[in-house]
């Protein structure tokens, strides 16, 4: 009977209950060996958060890398104005958002950093090719594609994959899902601009693009895979065809390309104020010194140098600042030529550029001492250009290589006075803030030599923005109102309004250099005259120019032209307080006008020369330049600067760095 009853195919056979799997084994198809809340060693939990950390980290020292790598392509601001202000505000918030919504929404996925790598080599190659296409997509969508495409992709994916590392952490989910975001990413945040200065620091000397590819082989060294063979193709790239690289096979490449343009590198470098370069223009014979996308000054080569040693400059306003020497006070003698007194005249310029200006004071005898930032830059005016004169290369200048506002802050009360101060700083399409304060240029005063000391401020941006208004009006706070002059470097255009909207195009804007010239001395009503030598009316001013004899030309055809300004501005016209166009002055015939009429009561400075800058003056300074108003000003000057100087150069030269 039990042999039949095993051989009974229907009987059903009784059903053995399955082994329960461990608790700590996962069920699911994707395999997890460490979710949260499991028992982890203290190896595998310290390299977990490293990792996290390594990538947070990488994410801020990425972010601000990309900036300097479209630095030379579209400027420092443009390159600036789609990024959440370097994690220090915005970005602050939105990383832990990605990471909760990650978190809450299971799209995280600690393996997929295998990835990581091949996308951070790829972003140099699609950001060198986007790079070719700045002409067309322009400051505005060059920067936000190129951003979208590079610096958005890496760091997105990163979080994503640091969000997925950290759901492997032991803990509940309260720590791991919400409150740890916040602390690890409020920290970085707030050490974010230590990190940048740092990261300013490293790419003087590995170059950005090198930084680029260090933090690609970062992300390799975190995450290797058999995926690390995707990345050959953008080496090889890199390795061949990537100009931008400091390299000497990359620089013979890069010359080869530009000479094919009409230009010649003839030297760069990577260095504190951005990427310095030196480039001849073959064709029309001229060396320009370049800064990022802006041109520091240049020299004519076709043209001999002058029996001073020094050879003609390319643009007017270095000759307008030298203009500074032929200032006169309304009490001394009309004909006096104030270089030939027995005193040694003294001078002090800031911001060196190729050398134009401080070489002519050095020419004519005066003591100058230069101050300059960038360390670069003094170089390359030395070796490439005509500074100093050769007959006193060794003497009679000193040039001091450090920040103009440590070095004038520390000397406002020395004993030692100039007579003499030209304060040309580079801009790069807006001015640098610091240096346009009540209190520096306070400063700057208390440095100049009383009664006969004069000064030169040269400011270049758009006109026709509140800014320059600002700017022209802290100058005269400091100064007095009726103790400047302004001029431009240009006659103004026909049109004193530009289309809406329309800020990126080089005819809708009034991008010129503004010269103020300012006397540290009593003030006196006087009759000035034109250049032309025609009566312009009566102004209440404590200085004329005297008329320039040939030794002031030092033998320069470009200093017989416009040594003497020409375009003067009206600095307290009411326009330039509320539509902040700064209008030439039209001539009168009766010379009865009293233009000073017109002043605003708080530009005035007549009867205390010395000015007291009140604490709430400086802190109303201070939330203007920081206010929204400002930095939407200040963007759409640095876009406009970007046009003109694509007038300047052609777009091949900007683009291959």
């Amino acid at each position: 009977m039990s042999s039949s009853s095993n051989s009974n195919p229907n009987r059903r056979r009784p059903v053995r209950a399955k082994k329960s799997q461990p608790a700590n084994r996962p069920t699911s198809h994707h395999h997890r060996p460490h979710e949260g809340g499991e028992i982890l060693s203290w190896l595998q939990t310290g390299t977990i958060i490293f990792k996290i950390l390594a990538l947070i980290i990488l994410n801020v020292v990425n972010e601000r890398v990309f900036q300097l790598s479209l630095f030379p392509v579209y400027g420092s601001i443009p390159s600036s104005a789609h990024h959440l202000h370097s994690y220090t505000s915005d970005w602050k918030i939105l990383s832990p958002f990605i990471f909760i919504t990650a978190l809450r929404f299971r799209i995280t996925n600690a393996n997929r950093g295998k990835f990581l790598p091949p996308l951070a080599f790829g972003v140099l190659t699609i950001q060198y090719h986007l790079s070719q296409l700045s002409g067309l997509l322009g400051p505005r969508w060059g920067v936000a594609v190129a951003k979208l495409l590079t610096c958005t992709s890496l760091n997105i994916g990163s979080l994503l994959v640091a969000a997925g590392l950290m759901k492997m952490l032991p803990g509940p989910t309260w720590w791991r899902h919400v409150l740890l975001p916040w602390v690890l990413l409020g920290v970085f945040s707030t050490n974010a601009q230590f990190l940048e200065s740092r990261i300013d620091v490293i790419s003087t000397i590995v170059s950005r693009v090198g930084l680029q590819h260090l933090i690609a082989l970062l992300y390799a060294i975190l995450f290797p895979s058999k995926c690390l063979l995707l990345c050959l193709l953008p080496l090889v790239h890199s390795a061949f065809y990537n100009i931008h690289l400091p390299l000497p096979y990359q620089t013979s490449h890069l010359n080869s390309t530009l000479q094919a343009h009409g230009f010649s590198l003839v030297a760069r470098r990577e260095s504190l104020t951005g990427y310095i370069s030196v480039l001849d223009n073959l064709r029309d014979g001229f060396r320009v010194m370049r800064c990022d996308h802006s041109l520091l000054g240049g020299e004519w080569l076709f043209s001999a140098p002058s029996p001073s040693g020094i050879r003609e400059p390319i643009y007017a306003v270095f000759v307008m600042l030298e203009a500074v020497r032929l200032i006169q006070p309304s009490f001394s003698h009309p004909n006096q030529v104030s270089d030939d007194e027995s005193e040694k005249k003294s001078a002090l310029v800031i911001g060196l550029g190729t050398g134009s200006t401080p070489s002519a004071l050095i020419a004519h005898d005066i003591s100058t001492t230069i101050l300059e930032i960038d360390p670069v830059v003094h170089k390359f005016a030395t070796q490439y250009f005509s500074f100093p004169p050769p007959p006193f290369f060794a003497a009679n200048h000193t040039t001091i290589v450090q920040d103009a506002t440590l070095y004038v802050s520390n000397h406002a009360n020395a004993e030692k006075k100039y007579n003499y101060i030209i304060h040309d700083v580079f801009t790069g399409g807006s001015e640098p803030t610091p240096l346009f304060t009540l209190s520096f240029l306070s400063s700057l005063r208390a440095l100049l030599a009383p009664s006969t000391g004069a000064i030169a401020i040269n400011y270049a941006g758009d006109l026709r923005q509140k800014r320059a208004a600002r700017v022209v009006a802290r100058v005269l706070r400091v100064f007095g109102a009726s103790a400047c002059r302004l001029f431009r470097e240009t006659p103004p255009p026909p049109d004193a309004t530009g289309a809406a909207g329309a800020e990126e195009r080089a005819d809708d804007i009034d991008f010129a250099n503004l010269v103020i010239f300012c006397l540290n001395g009593p003030s006196s009503s006087i009759v000035f005259n034109s250049a032309d030598g025609t009566r312009r009316g009566r102004r209440k001013g404590g200085f004329t120019f005297r008329a320039p004899t040939e030794a002031d030309f030092l033998g320069s055809e470009a200093r017989r032209r416009h040594l003497l300004p020409q375009h003067e501005v009206l600095p307290w016209d009411d326009l330039v307080l509320q539509d902040s166009i700064l209008r030439t002055t039209a001539g009168t015939d009766d010379g009865n006008s009293d233009s000073a009429s017109l002043s605003p009561p708080h530009l005035h400075n007549d009867d205390h020369r010395d000015p007291i800058i009140s604490s709430e003056e400086l802190v109303q300074e201070a939330e203007a330049d920081a206010g929204k108003e400002y930095r939407h000003e200040r963007l759409a000057g640095a876009r406009g600067h970007w046009a003109v100087m694509r007038t300047v150069l052609p777009d091949v030269v900007w683009e291959m760095w």
